[in-house]
C-alpha cells in the first residue's frame, strides 16, 4: 500500500477522531484503500495485532459508529473505494463500492430510473 494513503499525522488523526458532536480517542492510524485488494492487504496486515480495526464510510455518522473507544484502535476509511459496481435497470438495483456518495450515485444513474 502506497505510503500517502496511511495516515499517521496528527491533523489526519484528529479529523478522524471525531464525529458530527465529539471525539472519544484518537486513533493510532488511518489507512485509505483504494483497491478490493488494498482492503484485503489492510486487513491482512492489521489481522493480530493488538488494536481495534474499525470502518469508516462517509463520516456522517451522528451516534459515535465509527469513533475510536480506545487509544489502541486504527480506522479504515473506504471513501476511495468510489466505484459504481453494476447498474441493473431491469431489475432495479445498484451494486456500489461504500466510498460512493448518493450524489455520486444520483449522477451515475439514467435520467430514466
Amino acid at each position: 500500500m502506497e505510503k500517502i494513503y496511511v495516515l499517521t499525522d496528527q491533523e489526519s488523526l484528529a479529523f478522524y477522531s471525531m464525529d458530527v458532536y465529539r471525539s472519544i480517542e484518537t486513533p493510532i492510524a488511518v489507512i485509505k484503500p483504494g483497491s478490493v485488494e488494498e482492503l484485503q492487504e489492510a486487513v491482512r496486515v492489521t489481522t493480530g495485532l493488538d488494536v481495534a480495526v474499525i470502518t469508516r464510510g462517509g463520516g456522517g455518522s451522528y451516534t459515535d459508529a465509527y469513533l475510536p473507544a480506545t487509544a489502541q484502535s486504527l480506522i479504515i476509511d473506504t471513501s476511495r473505494l468510489n466505484k459504481i459496481i453494476e447498474i441493473n435497470e431491469e431489475d432495479m438495483f445498484i451494486t456500489v463500492e461504500p466510498g460512493v456518495t448518493w450524489a455520486e450515485m444520483a449522477a451515475g444513474l439514467p435520467r430514466e430510473i
